[in-house]
């Protein structure tokens, strides 16, 4: 999670407190002073997500990056299971694994089986040995009274679900069968009642006692485990226990970390080449845009830390094509401003002043911008529904670069341009646009 210190809250009120002013007065100064604090407010945005919180030093790294754990699982045959039923079920423990994997929030896996051998290979970037480990642990449940009596066991679940009970507290809440419900609600009636050594409920995870809640009250049909550190240790143990056991015994025949697939000079070439890539695409905005250009590098801006910001939320693993993709959407983003901007120097040349050929310009290429889009999101929504691993992986990316792109280029360069005009700190529609005076029309 990100932390927000109570300062920054406060400066994010002001801020939302002025802007709302500026609604309310509209006066030259006031649009000058909220463009102003617009400035300083992104400004300050950036210096705390690069300096206080550094967005991308929170990203994991990818094992083309940073490398990882390897995993060698070595399955075991049995004699009552024939070769067919063998591979079936070795397939299965594959996908299992893999949906673990996913669920456990380890984005960008390498999975896949060596058949001949039947061994199931496992590489997770960004993972400690222990970490890696859990995927083929088999997490048996037992609630036990105080004579050691087994009154549910894992075989009774329906679900696991992690939670925060009363907004602090990282719990996993149980569901359980109908039959297991009563078991449990006689289980807790009679230990209320003074029918057992201790008023306790003892809940063991194979055979490590990890809670005991104490029953406040008879005929109890819910169950819950609690004594997480955080929820995130919360979500790997229901995680765990809602998708069981593997259908093979696999026995881990080797664990060791592995360095990065690609080289430190890939790396610098790699970094080099993003790096004059943005740098050509706010370059072309400023020659052919002039101040609009401006504006639309700093919706860049905008647009980079807010899509940072999702990714990290996502706890999404950073790789090499993911770079390419981050670079690939800094066009997507400038590619709406292109569209409106050309729409607004259409009708500059028609005559119209600089205000209501900003006006028109919008309005006429929003449907065009919103389908384009919106395309694009189908065809995220259909890779992630359809794909599996680095295929959601990138529907997700790409879902959430178009989002941000439509709310920096379209809402924020738009209320950003607005201010600029309000406040006449630009008046000249050939200094804004970049378009020469003779093809303007009336409009200068």
């Amino acid at each position: 999670m990100l932390g927000i210190e109570p300062m920054y809250v406060r400066a994010a009120a002001f801020v939302l407190i002025v802007l709302v002013l500026g609604l309310v007065f509209r006066s030259r100064r006031m649009y000058a002073f909220e463009l102003l604090l617009v400035l300083i407010t992104v400004l300050a945005a950036g210096w705390y997500f690069t300096q206080e919180v550094a967005l991308l030093g929170m990203m994991k790294q990818g094992l083309d990056l940073q490398g990882g754990t390897r995993l060698v699982l070595q399955a075991v045959p049995t004699e009552e299971l024939t070769a067919d039923e063998f591979k079936d079920r070795l397939d299965a423990s594959t996908e299992i694994i893999r949906e673990r994997v996913d669920k456990l929030g380890v984005a960008e896996p390498v999975i896949y089986q060596e058949a001949e051998k039947d061994r199931i290979i496992v590489e997770l970037a960004a993972v400690s040995r222990d970490e890696a480990m859990d995927i083929v642990k088999i997490a048996y449940l037992t609630f036990k009274d105080a004579e050691g009596n087994v009154i549910i066991t894992g075989d009774d679940l329906v679900q696991a679900k992690e939670d925060l009970e009363q907004g602090s507290r990282p719990v996993v809440n149980l569901t359980l069968k109908p039959e297991a419900e009563d078991r449990f609600a006689e289980a807790t009636t009679r230990i209320y009642n003074g029918q057992s050594a201790s008023r306790s409920i003892f809940i063991y995870l194979d055979e490590d006692l990890v809670s005991a809640p104490q029953v406040m009250a008879p005929d109890i049909r819910k169950a819950q485990i609690s004594g997480y550190p955080d929820l995130k240790d919360a979500r790997r143990i229901a995680t765990i226990l809602n998708i069981g056991a593997l259908p093979l015994q696999l026995n881990v025949s080797e664990v060791r970390e592995v360095s990065a697939s690609l080289g430190a000079d890939s790396l610098r070439r790699s970094e080099f080449a993003a790096v004059v890539g943005i740098g050509a695409v706010i370059l072309f905005m400023i020659l052919f845009y002039r101040g609009a250009g401006v504006i639309a590098d700093f919706a860049l801006v905008v647009y980079g830390m807010l899509v940072l910001a999702i990714l990290v939320l996502f706890d999404a693993v950073l790789t090499l094509p993911g770079v390419a993709g981050l670079v690939l959407g800094v066009g997507i983003a400038v590619d709406a401003n292109v569209l409106i901007y050309e729409r607004v120097k259409d009708h500059l040349r028609a005559g119209r002043t600089l205000r209501a050929a900003v006006d028109s310009g919008y309005r006429s290429a929003m449907r065009t911008v919103m389908d384009a889009n919106l395309t694009t999101l189908i065809a995220a929504a259909v890779l992630f529904y359809y794909g599996t691993g680095p295929v959601r992986g990138f529907a997700v990316t790409l879902g959430v670069s178009i989002l941000a792109s439509l709310l920096t280029a379209v809402v924020f360069s738009q209320y950003v341009l607005r201010l600029v005009i309000n406040a006449r700190l630009i008046r000249r529609a050939s200094v804004l646009f970049g378009e020469k005076e003779a093809n303007l029309g009336g409009a200068r």
